[in-house]
């Protein structure tokens, strides 16, 4: 993974080390289902798909039993509408029961084929039609075939989290987290967070052992294939205990060659017995949106960067700042600001020394020397500012570090500044001007 988004993941979420494949939602007719690769709303509107080239989607819900329009595709004349090639029975999708067809059906003076899924359940029925030529190349039937039998009715609940592509339905009492992106239970101790992690999911998924999950703390009590909207994932079960609590956490990540998802679901152990299955099936409910919002709408502060630096990219409800806005980033040591809230449930007592201690366990760095500290007042907020010299973990070269804590009542906003040792003396004031612009939404 990347230093600089290495670095920003840390601040989110405490680990060490988005997608192709992403689910369509035709909110009009209540339904979802994962498009396959570069296929894209059609020009003519409608709830259509179409890739120039390879093939058509096209859905539609109805008021009629299924059973009735399974009867009359099996009732077509296949000298008029085409030839019966296969009919699966009793398919099981999220949608409900139904059948999957496949026809071969005259066009012109050629033939084009033509997958047919029809799915009942709760009184009205999704059909699903996917055409493509049979000399597309590659051969996108398996693909198609895939994307039908992923297709489900939007369920009741369902929430983008904040700060990401992620759909999910919370469990019953949790609420929209502020610190994070994700859900809480104050309450109960209980929690889901979703973390976007710009990496292929086979990489990820195969960095995330055992042996490293116990490194951290986690240790593995079982790990099981998922398919979150048809994506490739895994849930794992781990036991942790911090600071004298014991915690289970459901850990699910999914995604495809382009990007993986990581929702964490976490409890006292004290509480399994009453969270275990609402955690799980909120985190088996996650999918994914087909477009970007505009996620710099979901950031719980506002910031003003200067010149070279500009927004790249959100990583949950922190912000990453490089420059130019490129990400990743071109040349490494290249200045990086992110900005990151955290969660405290109890006042921090000593602020000079919790700023102190952040700085010095900055992600992906060694030999970290504090120069200098100073109290500030930013957005009405105290904080403690720093500067500090360190060098890059892996390379050594030299590097300075900026950093402000500023603390609230509840938690903290930490805006750290990174950049290579030598071009300091402009990139430092920059920072200092950039963190001065920090507001609270």
């Amino acid at each position: 993974m990347n230093r600089h988004l290495t670095i920003a993941f840390l601040l989110l979420v405490g680990l060490a080390p988005a997608a192709g494949a992403a689910t369509v939602r035709f909110e009009d007719l209540g339904v979802t289902l994962a498009a396959p690769p570069e296929f894209a709303p059609a020009a003519s509107g409608g709830a259509v798909l179409e890739r120039a080239g390879v093939g058509r989607i096209a859905v539609r819900v109805v008021e009629d039993d299924w059973r009735g329009i399974v009867a009359g595709l099996r009732a077509e004349d296949p000298v008029v509408s085409g030839r019966l090639l296969e009919a699966t029975e009793d398919v099981k999708v999220p949608a409900g029961p139904g059948v999957l067809f496949e026809f071969l059906r005259p066009e012109g003076e050629g033939e084009t084929r033509e997958l047919v899924l029809v799915a009942g359940g709760e009184g009205r029925t999704v059909v699903v039609e996917a055409s493509f030529s049979p000399r597309a190349d590659p051969d996108p039937r398996a693909a198609l075939r895939e994307c039908l039998l992923s297709v489900e009715r939007i369920p009741a609940g369902q929430q983008r989290v904040a700060g990401t592509q992620v759909l999910l339905v919370p469990p019953p009492g949790f609420a929209v987290a502020e610190a994070f992106s994700g859900f809480a239970d104050p309450a109960r101790g209980a929690s889901i967070m979703v973390a976007e992690i710009p990496g292929p999911y086979r990489i990820v998924a195969r960095d995330m052992t055992d042996d490293r999950l116990l490194a951290g703390g986690m240790a593995v009590r079982s790990r099981e294939p998922a398919r979150p909207g048809g994506l490739p994932g895994v849930l794992l079960t781990v036991t942790q205990v911090r600071e004298g609590t014991e915690y289970r956490k459901w850990l699910l990540l999914f995604g495809d060659g382009k990007g993986t998802v990581l929702v964490t679901g976490v409890c006292p152990a004290e509480q399994e017995a009453a969270l275990a299955k609402p955690l799980r099936e909120a985190l088996l409910s996650a999918r994914l949106l087909d477009a970007a919002p505009d996620l710099r709408a979901d950031l719980p502060f506002a910031l003003e960067a200067f010149p070279p630096l500009r927004f790249a990219r959100n990583l949950g409800k922190s912000a990453l700042y490089t420059k130019g806005g490129v990400f990743p980033v071109a040349e490494a040591g290249d200045p990086l600001f992110v900005v990151a809230p955290g969660l405290s449930p109890t006042p921090v007592a000593d602020r000079l020394a919790a700023a102190r201690a952040a700085v010095l366990r900055t992600a992906e760095v060694k030999e970290v020397r504090i120069l200098t500290s100073a109290e500030v007042t930013i957005d009405g907020l105290f904080g403690v500012e720093i500067t500090a010299a360190a060098a890059d973990a892996r390379s050594g070269e030299p590097l300075a570090l900026y950093q402000v804590m500023l603390f609230g009542e509840q938690g903290h906003y930490r805006m750290l500044g990174m950049v290579r040792e030598k071009d300091k003396a402009a990139t430092l004031a920059l920072f200092t001007k950039t963190a001065r612009t920090f507001r609270r939404k």
